[in-house]
């Protein structure tokens, strides 16, 4: 019966944490990331566009635009959603690495803006989201190895 109700309040205990507000810390000069940056990619498919409403903003306020493969997510905190066609580049600005994240992705991928329209936030490319991680550890290093985007040369 203890270790029911043990493990009854650990589960509890990190269903809290993860329904709190994520924090990222700069990853850029880490070596495992350090070569991404400045990094331009190209989707070779659709991709997908949200604009989320981040905790504590009011309701249907875009506080920042995350880019995923499709079909991308919705809920009550995506007001916004647009496909980003196959041909677009991304310049990868920094890696922000989630500092209390548990059992999802931990990484997100500053880049500049796609499109005018989206220069008003800040964007990032979401790497492990879907079914097709854009992203793959090779000796240490994080690389795109991926159908789904291609590397451009710097």
């Amino acid at each position: 019966m203890k270790s029911r109700l043990a493990l009854n309040v650990l589960l509890a205990a990190l269903g809290i944490v993860g329904c709190g507000t994520a924090n990222y810390r700069d990853a850029s000069s880490d070596s495992k990331y350090e070569g991404l940056v400045g990094q331009t990619i190209k989707l070779q498919d659709e991709f997908m566009v949200q604009g989320v409403t981040l905790p504590g903003s009011a309701p249907h306020t875009v506080d920042q635009y995350d880019i995923t493969p499709k079909p991308g997510f919705s809920n009550r905190y995506v007001p916004l959603r647009k496909p980003l066609p196959a041909g677009t580049e991304l310049r990868i600005l920094k890696v922000e690495e989630c500092t209390n994240c548990f059992g999802f992705s931990d990484i997100q991928l500053l880049v500049a803006p796609p499109e005018s329209q989206y220069a008003d936030h800040k964007v990032f490319l979401l790497p492990d989201f879907g079914e097709t991680p854009l992203l793959v550890e090779e000796g240490g290093r994080a690389v795109f190895r991926s159908p789904l985007v291609q590397v451009l040369p710097k």
